[in-house]
């Protein structure tokens, strides 16, 4: 092969960011693929090629081996280094565009009924890159965690290994001392009759709902579920086969009369009892235990998510319906994502002992166990007080955000949005006035850089549903509501 078409072929870019080596490695692969190199062709030396291409030796040497890993090149004792006569690509090659095989339409490549239940669904929304933090519906504030303690207890994990916990575990159930720790402050906290063995360990509160979706119900069964209601357990549910029934959301809740009469054989029941998702209502004693009572006569199992109760600002946080019940038919599902950070993807589920085994057992088959050392640093946070001060401050924070929140939105949008009183919780239920579409705003917003939660996508019935937005305040300071607000009133048309 003549020198300076070897040279000219891998063009090297000294001022390129891409290493000299990797520059060689790509050039020759594409030589070679396209048939620029032929298959048996002798490269240079390392030697020469070094001095050839104005190169270290260490340079061509780790091309050389690169490419000698892939399978492009081969070494002949004695003789150098050549091009193998069957390379790694050359299945994918053909001879002629005429000899190629031509799709056949009856030979089908189908999966399973569940793919088609999965690619029917709407897809999970995606946020992009660094969004507006204003109104992002579930957002903590993340400048308040007190991240020096986290990093200090995970270094320690790391300097002070227990190797067992870097190792493969039999336990799918989670971290025993996390169990125990989140056990206790249920029990103490929410109201919860549990120990730990009940407690289950997830990667997030959906993995527990979806855990309870396959466990609780067989494929064709009915369950309750708020309207409107939680999309994401609307998924679980689909996904597992089961047939959703819509069931009415008043002042007071779920409407358990009306899910007698529209689905009285139903299997499961998922509600957000102690704050609703999206209204924010609480659901009252009465249909408590109503719902409870249910239960127990349809032998039915009730889904319970408790996901954003922690953050009350007037009273005391109200207790579970898990603690209320007798017959043990409720499956608490809870979430740390909300009141430490996102990122952090753990939750848990609290279960009956008599069904610990199965869901441990299936928690086990879904991906055998949840990070070990995240676990470890957690039930430390949790043992040495900072979880529960770091709540108790929460809601300090949150509570002057929310005043924030409403002082700037009238500011801004007047009577162009309604609120709902809200005493809880993490967001706050606006409704559009002017019969504005929430799905169009919302996408308006976009346009803006702002991430807005619509509600009447919540509904399972269109022409039900009411136009209003869940709005987020407690992951934005002052100053990011008034330019979010400047940017919302433009959308509705208000601007100033």
């Amino acid at each position: 092969m003549p020198d300076l078409y070897l040279v000219a072929l891998l063009a090297l870019d000294e001022l390129s960011k891409v290493p000299l080596f990797q520059q060689i490695v790509t050039g020759l692969r594409r030589g070679i693929l396209e048939g620029q190199v032929a298959p048996g062709t002798r490269l240079p030396s390392i030697r020469d090629m070094a001095k050839l291409l104005e190169v270290s030796r260490n340079t061509v040497v780790g091309a050389y081996n690169q490419l000698l890993d892939e399978g492009y090149l081969e070494t002949r004792r004695g003789a150098g280094t050549f091009v193998c006569d069957h390379l790694p690509e050359s299945f994918l090659q053909t001879s002629s565009t005429t000899n190629q095989e031509k799709p056949d339409p009856s030979r089908k490549r189908e999966a399973s009924r569940r793919s088609s239940w999965v690619t029917s669904l709407p897809p999970t929304s995606v946020l992009e890159a660094n969004p507006n933090p204003a109104f992002r519906y579930g957002l903590p504030a993340l400048e308040y965690f007190p991240w020096d303690t986290w990093a200090r207890m995970t270094s320690h994990c790391y300097r002070y290994p227990q190797f067992s916990s870097f190792d493969y575990h039999q336990m799918s159930g989670g971290f025993e001392p996390l169990r125990e720790e989140l056990a206790a402050y249920l029990c103490s906290a929410r109201g919860l009759r549990c120990d730990a063995s009940q407690v289950i360990v997830t990667s997030g509160a959906q993995q527990g709902i979806y855990m309870a979706a396959h466990l609780l119900a067989d494929p064709g069964d009915k369950v309750w579920l708020e309207d409107p209601g939680y999309r994401g357990a609307k998924r679980c549910f689909q996904n597992a086969g089961l047939s959703v029934a819509p069931v009415e959301v008043d002042g007071e809740g779920l409407c358990v009369k009306r899910g007698r009469e529209e689905a009285p054989s139903a299997k499961l029941a998922f509600v957000t009892p102690s704050r609703h998702h999206p209204l924010g209502v609480t659901m009252s004693l009465q249909r408590r235990v109503e719902l409870l009572e249910w239960a127990q006569q349809s032998g039915a199992w009730i889904l319970e998510d408790d996901y954003d109760s922690e953050f009350r600002y007037e009273g005391r946080p109200l207790p579970s319906l898990q603690g209320l019940d007798p017959y043990q038919r409720v499956i608490y599902v809870g979430t740390l994502s909300k009141t430490l950070f996102p990122a952090l993807r753990l939750g848990y589920l609290v279960v009956p002992k008599d069904k610990i085994e199965i869901f441990v057992n299936f928690r086990g088959i879904i991906d055998t166990y949840t990070p070990t050392l995240t676990q470890r640093v957690l039930a430390r946070f949790i043992q040495e007080g900072h979880f529960t001060r770091h709540i108790r401050k929460m809601r300090q924070v949150y509570a002057k955000r929310k005043e924030q929140f409403l002082e700037v939105a009238e500011d801004w949008l007047g009577d162009a949005v309604q609120w709902e009183a809200a005493d809880a919780g993490m967001s706050l239920t606006g409704w559009l006035s002017d019969g504005r579409s929430d799905v169009e705003l919302s996408q308006n917003a976009r346009d803006e850089g702002l991430f807005l939660s619509p509600i009447s996508t919540c509904y399972a019935n269109e022409e039900k549903a009411r136009q209003g937005i869940a709005f987020g305040f407690t992951g934005c300071n002052k100053k990011q509501m008034k330019e979010g607000m400047e940017k919302l009133a433009r959308c509705l048309g208000r601007e100033r």
